[in-house]
Formats: C-alpha cells, structure tokens, sequence
C-alpha cells in the first residue's frame, strides 16, 4: 500500500456490495473465478467476488494518457496484463504491464513502441506492434518473465485467436493471403491455408462441444468455412447470396448468425448437412445495426438493436422466416429510456442481456435495464457511465459515476437488488 492511493470504501447489504472512489477513477473490471480486478486510479485491485473485500492494491500504477472506462485487466490464471493507455496505432507509443495475480506486484513491463493487440494465455504473451503502416510484426513472450520466445515480420495482419497452445492468425506475407498456424511456444509454423484470398475474419466461440474447429469467415465471397484446428483442413462450409453480411458462431459454437444489409438476420445449424438458413428473421422498421450484430443468451429469445437504437426482441423457436419486432416495454418507461447508447451493444450474461442508457436527456432516463424471455426484468438508474455491465455468474457488476464518486456495483443478476442507495 502507499500514501497516495485512491481511497476506497465498500458497502454490504442484501447479499450484494458495492465499492466507492473518487470520481473517474474506477476502469471497467474483469473476473477471473472468485475474484473481480479493477483498475482504481491505474492500479490494478483484486477484490473478493462474493463481498467485495480489497485482497489487494498494487502498487504499480499505469501510466500514459488513461481513458479509464476504456481500459481493462487481463487475467489469465496466475497473471494480469495491464495496457498502459488505449491500445490503438495513432495514438503512439503503449506499453503492457505483466503483475502475479496473487499479490499485485509487478513482475515486468514492455515498451516495445505502437501497440495495435495482444493476446495471452497461461504462459505465453503475443503482441502485436503496428504504427498503422505496413510491416508489422508479431512477438512472443514468456507470461513469467518478460523474456522473448520469438519474432516474425509480417506484411499485414488481421484478425487473431489464441487457443489449445497455437497462435491462428489471417493476414499477408512474402508468400501472399493465408489463414496460419503457429506454435505458441516456439513460433514454429504448424499449418498455413491459402485457398481463401483476403477478407477473412477468425471466429471462435468462449465455448463450444467442438475445440478442435476454427471458424473462418469470407465476407466478401458469402462464405463461413471449418477448419481443423490441428492440420488447417476443411470440414464444412456455409455459403450464402454475396453481399454485406456480419457474422457471428454463437450457443456454444452450435450455430452461425449472419446479419445481411441490415435487413435480415439468418441462422444456420453447424452440424446441419441441409444448404440453408433454419431461421431467417426481418427486422420491422428501420434495419438492424449489422456491424453490432445479434445476442442469444440462451432464454431462447433473439435480440438486436435497429439503427434508432431500439431493442429487438423475438423468439428463436420455431423455425423458418419470422418478423424481429421492438421490444415491448412496460408503459412507466419513458421513450428516452428504451435506446441503447450509441454503440448499440447488447451485454450477454446467463439466460439474460442487459442494455444500457447512458446518454438519455434526462438522468432518470440513464439506466441499465435487464431483458430476460423478451421482457424486461429490472432497471437500475446509473450516474454518467460509458461502461458496459460485467456479467459475474449470479450477480452483474455496473460502474458509473452518480455525483462526486465512482462506484463498482455487484449487483442480483435475476432481481436488481444491490448494496447502498
């Protein structure tokens, strides 16, 4: 601890807490198992999930420009990855923070130049450096101790998924398009695919009954394919009339979601050996905000945001073509209250999704409201707050700031209660 950190206070009531800060300190947390860390004015803090006792401050405190709503932890087991500043080519210079996820202390740092991303498990970190011209480069370090495992120049890169010990990543070489594997640990190239040209994006589902797949979507040629995580081999294949689509794999890797042109929203059973869509939904009005895409968080229900930030909300069974309506709301909400922000992104969390308002013209209007069955379930009035909520299994943790403080709120995902006024 040191003389200068943000005080902090947390509160307890109804199985639920919160934690207080001075204004626009608190960043938006990530939880790991039985611990929520957040950043409380650029120091990373581990508290306890289930009643928000502080286990402990770092010392370490990030520097740079923070946007603190826009920054985040990584926790990846034993570690924490802290961006020193958002991470974005123009904005220069970054730099990763590596701290033990049992103390806070920190173990190295890297200030390797621009940093575009980065992505980690267990042991190893891949950062990705690029001032937004070509070449780029990728490199890989030791998680412990910031030691270099390896480095390889590329003419471009694009999307990038890390799993089973393999860095998947579709961009350009010397050699021209390819979808390529790589040895997390060692940089060895295990497989490269050439067949698909550019436009490729890398999906892979949090969870699915299938790891041993990788999703690659061509959305210039209409086309979701499988390959084989282990040889880069095709397995399947969905193809679709070319035009604009955004596509998502969702319920746990079972299904592929396209939003086409704003206007429709298609669904397509993965396992299925049948050519089309087993859904097709047409939003009512104005489109769908096709580059958000959809939510499906398991209460057999679709939603979407159409382009006047409305909610929508239809059910997924049964099948076949089907309108995608606004959501109804209950009568006491005022019309401010029912548009999303501006970013129109739905937060899925277990059976429900949650929206927020943070812009709404009247402060009673600013809130986070909590869908479930397509109705809605609760809405809590927020203070000013950019922050999406954070799903934590029973509860769901909200930062904002009501007058002169900060405050990181667990809240009851299925009620609404929460701790304090």
């Amino acid at each position: 601890m040191f003389a200068d950190a943000a005080q902090v206070d947390v509160h307890r009531s109804n199985g639920c807490w919160t934690l207080t800060a001075p204004r626009r300190t608190l960043a938006r947390p990530v939880v790991e198992g039985d611990r929520v860390y957040v950043l409380v004015d650029g120091c990373a803090t581990a508290l306890d999930r289930a009643d928000g006792s502080v286990l402990w401050r770092s010392p370490h405190r990030v520097t740079g420009a923070l946007d603190l709503w826009g920054m985040e932890c990584t926790a990846t087991g034993d570690h924490l990855v802290v961006p020193d500043g958002r991470l974005a080519p123009r904005n220069g210079k970054a730099g990763l923070s590596v701290l033990d996820a049992g103390s806070g202390a920190l173990l190295w740092r890297s200030d390797a130049g621009p940093l575009a991303e980065f992505h980690a498990d267990r042991h190893t970190l891949v950062t990705v450096h690029s001032d937004g011209n070509l070449p780029g480069r990728i490199t890989a370090l030791d998680l412990a101790t910031g030691s270099r495992l390896w480095r390889r120049e590329v003419l471009s890169m694009g999307s990038a998924v890390v799993t089973d010990g393999r860095l998947i990543t579709y961009g350009s070489d010397d050699i021209g398009h390819r979808v390529l594997a790589l040895d997390l640990r060692t940089g060895a190239e295990l497989w490269r695919n050439t067949d698909y040209g550019g436009g490729l994006t890398l999906l892979r589902p949090d969870t699915t009954p299938d790891p041993s797949q990788i999703f690659v979507w061509s959305w210039p040629n209409g086309r979701m394919v499988r390959l084989a995580l282990e040889t880069g081999s095709e397995t399947g294949r969905i193809e679709v009339a070319r035009q604009k689509y955004h596509a998502q794999v969702l319920e746990d890797g079972r299904s592929v979601w396209l939003v086409g042109n704003g206007r429709r929203v298609q669904r397509f059973d993965v396992s299925s050996s049948a050519n089309g869509p087993s859904h097709s939904f047409h939003p009512l009005r104005r489109g769908i905000t096709n580059y958000r895409g959809v939510a499906v968080p398991g209460d057999g229900w679709l939603y979407g945001v159409d382009r006047a930030r409305h909610l929508l909300a239809a059910p997924i069974d049964p099948g076949g073509r089907r309108p995608l309506p606004r959501l109804r709301w209950p009568r006491s909400v005022s019309l401010d209250a029912r548009r999303t922000d501006y970013t129109g992104v739905l937060t899925v969390g277990p059976g429900q999704v949650y929206l927020t308002t943070p812009f709404a013209r009247s402060p009673a209007d600013r809130g986070v409201v909590a869908v479930r069955d397509g109705a809605v379930r609760w809405r809590l009035p927020l203070g000013h707050s950019s922050g999406r909520p954070v799903p934590a299994g029973a509860g769901v943790l909200l930062v904002d700031s009501p007058s002169d403080h900060d405050r990181l709120r667990m809240v009851d995902a299925g009620t609404g209660a929460f701790a304090g006024t």
